[in-house]
C-alpha cells in the first residue's frame, strides 16, 4: 500500500501503480485458495451445457456455458486452471471501479478505497471466485457505467457503439444485463439529460445491443420462454422470502458492513451530481425486491456506488492518520469475513471460526441448509456421488449399459454423475429435461436418489442396488442418497418424460 501521507498527491501514472497492485493482490488471493476444496454445482453444470452448444438454454443465455466448457477442456479439468478466469475478473472488477473512480472526480487516494471496497464485499468475492453467469456480471456492469459517464463527458459514436455492444454480450452471458441497461435508460430519461437521448449514438447503440442477444431471444420464444418459467417459480416459492428490513439486512452483509459508508455516500453524491446513475440504481434495486429476487440479484450494481462514495470518503479522510484508519479498516474486515466466503481455511477450521464469530449461513432457497453456506457445501461430493453411481453401473451387463442410462432428480448429480461417472446422465430439470432421455429406452434405467414410493407407479421392477456418499460438509438433501436400478416401465419413456420435466 502508498504511504498514507502521499496518496492525494500520487501522480495519475503511480496511482495506476497502486491500483494494478490492489488489484494483482486480489488475483493472488482467489488464485491461491482456487482447489482447496472442489468444482461448484453450477460450474459442473454450465461445463455439461457448454459440451451441447446451442443459441439458449432453459435457465441462462450461452455465452457462460460455452466459455467454462471450453475453459475446462484448455485447462485439462483442472480447478485451480478452471477458477484462474473469476481470478483475474476479481482483479478486474478492483481495476475499473478505481478507474471509475477517477471518472467520476477522485484522485488517487478514493480509486485504492473503492478498489479494497469491491475486493472485500463477500458476495463479489463469491462472484468472482467461482466460475458461474455471476463471474463476469459485476465486470460488465462496472465496465457499463464507465463508458457512459466517459459519454456524459465526452459524447461519440465510438463509445456508443461500445456501450451496444458490451450490452448485448453481456446479455448473452446473463439476462439481467438487460434489466440494468433498462434502468440506466430510465436514468437517463429521469435526469432529464436531452443531449444524450437526442444523440444518435444510443439509437445505435439500442439496435447492437438487442441485435447481438436476438438469436438466444428467439431461442426462448421458440422454446416457450422457458426462462420467465423459472423466473417465476423463484419468485413464487424456490427463493427464501425477504421482507423490507430483511432484504436490507442481507444486502448489507453480502456487500460489507464495512463498505456500507461508502455505498451510502455513493448514491447521495449521484443523487447530486450524476443523477442519472443514483435513480438507476434506484430503479433497478427496487425492481429486484418487488420481484421478490435473492438478495444477491442487485450486487452488480454496487461498485458504481462504491466508486461515488469513495470520492467523498476520500475527501473526509483530510489527514494522514484519517487515511491509514480508512484503509486499515477495510483490510481489517476483508481480513474477517473472507475465510467465510473463500476457501481460504481447512473445512474444519471454517467451521469453528464460523462457531466462534456466531454466524450460520442465510438460507437463499427453500432448501435444508447444515452449517456451511451453499456455495462452500456443494463444492462437496461430487466426486464420491460419481463413483457409487460407476460402481452400480459396472454391475450391469455389457448388454444392458447399452440401452441404460443414469437418472437423476437435479442437474447438480446428473453433471457430477457425467462428469465423475463417465456414464449416460439425464434428468428433467432445467436444460437437462431439454435434452431429453439420451441413449435410454427405459426397458432399464439406475436412479439416483428418489423414493421407492415415487418409483412404484412408474416401473415393475425396483431395486435398490446402492448408496451415495454421507459426507458430513455436503448439502443436507444430498447426503446418502439411494441408487435404484429400475426395469419394466408402466408406460412409454417418452410419456413419462412429460412428467419428470421440471423447471426451478
Amino acid at each position: 500500500m502508498p504511504s498514507p501521507r502521499n496518496l492525494t498527491e500520487t501522480p495519475a501514472r503511480g496511482g495506476e501503480r497502486w491500483l494494478l497492485l490492489v488489484s494483482g493482490a486480489s488475483v493472488l488471493l482467489h488464485l491461491g485458495f482456487a482447489g482447496r476444496y472442489g468444482f461448484f454445482r453450477d460450474e459442473l453444470y454450465f461445463i455439461a451445457c457448454g459440451a451441447r452448444p446451442a443459441w439458449g438454454n432453459v435457465d441462462q443465455p450461452p455465452l457462460q456455458p460455452a466459455l467454462a466448457y471450453a475453459w475446462d477442456a484448455l485447462v485439462g479439468g483442472s480447478l485451480l486452471g478452471f477458477r484462474s478466469v473469476p481470478a483475474l475478473c476479481a482483479g478486474l472488477l478492483a481495476f475499473l471501479t478505481g478507474r471509475l473512480t477517477r471518472a467520476l472526480g477522485g484522485g488517487t487516494a478514493a480509486a485504492l478505497l473503492a478498489a479494497l471496497g469491491v475486493t472485500i464485499a463477500p458476495v463479489l468475492m463469491v462472484s468472482t471466485h467461482l466460475f458461474t453467469v455471476n463471474t463476469l456480471e459485476p465486470v460488465l456492469w462496472t465496465l457499463l457505467v464507465l463508458w457512459l459517464v466517459q459519454v456524459f463527458q465526452r459524447p461519440s459514436l465510438p463509445r456508443w457503439l461500445g456501450i451496444g455492444a458490451l450490452i448485448g454480450v453481456g446479455s448473452l452471458n446473463k439476462y439481467s444485463m438487460a434489466f440494468w441497461a433498462l434502468a440506466l435508460l430510465v436514468g437517463v430519461v429521469l435526469s432529464g439529460r436531452r443531449r444524450v437521448l437526442a444523440s444518435p449514438g444510443l439509437a445505435a447503440a439500442l439496435l447492437l445491443a438487442g441485435a447481438l442477444p436476438l438469436p438466444s431471444i428467439l431461442w426462448q420464444a421458440q422454446h416457450g420462454w422457458p426462462f420467465l418459467e423459472l423466473v417465476g417459480r423463484g419468485a413464487a416459492g424456490k427463493n427464501a422470502p425477504f421482507e423490507a428490513a430483511g432484504f436490507l439486512k442481507e444486502v448489507v452483509l453480502q456487500m460489507h458492513p464495512f463498505t456500507l459508508p461508502l455505498w451510502l455516500a455513493g448514491w447521495v453524491r449521484l443523487w447530486r451530481r450524476e443523477r442519472a446513475l443514483a435513480s438507476a440504481f434506484a430503479a433497478f434495486f427496487g425492481f429486484m425486491f418487488v420481484a421478490h429476487a435473492k438478495p444477491y440479484y442487485v450486487a452488480p450494481a454496487f461498485p458504481m456506488l462504491i466508486a461515488a462514495g469513495a470520492v467523498s470518503v476520500a475527501g473526509w479522510l483530510t489527514s494522514a492518520w484519517r487515511r491509514a484508519s480508512g484503509f486499515g479498516l477495510l483490510l481489517a474486515g476483508g481480513a474477517l469475513t473472507a475465510p467465510l466466503v473463500v476457501p481460504i481455511l481447512p473445512v474444519d477450521t471454517l467451521l469453528r471460526y464460523q462457531r466462534a464469530l456466531g454466524i450460520k449461513p442465510t438460507p437463499l432457497e427453500q432448501k435444508e441448509y447444515d452449517e456451511l453456506p451453499q456455495h462452500l457445501a456443494d463444492q462437496f461430493g461430487w466426486p464420491e456421488i460419481g463413483q457409487a453411481v460407476r460402481d452400480a453401473w459396472e454391475e450391469l451387463a455389457p448388454s444392458e449399459r447399452a440401452r441404460a442410462a443414469v437418472f437423476s432428480f437435479n442437474y447438480g448429480d446428473a453433471a457430477a454423475i457425467a462428469r465423475y461417472a463417465g456414464v449416460p446422465s439425464i434428468s428433467g430439470h432445467n436444460q437437462y429435461g431439454e435434452w431429453g432421455a439420451g441413449p435410454a429406452d427405459g426397458s432399464l434405467l439406475l436412479v439416483f436418489g428418489g423414493r421407492r414410493a415415487w418409483l412404484e407407479p412408474h416401473f415393475s421392477s425396483i431395486e435398490r442396488v446402492g448408496t451415495g456418499p454421507s459426507l458430513p460438509y455436503m448439502m443436507p438433501y444430498e447426503r446418502g442418497q439411494p441408487i435404484w436400478r429400475v426395469r419394466d416401465p408402466k408406460a412409454p419413456l417418452s410419456e413419462l418424460w412429460a412428467r419428470l420435466r421440471h423447471i426451478d
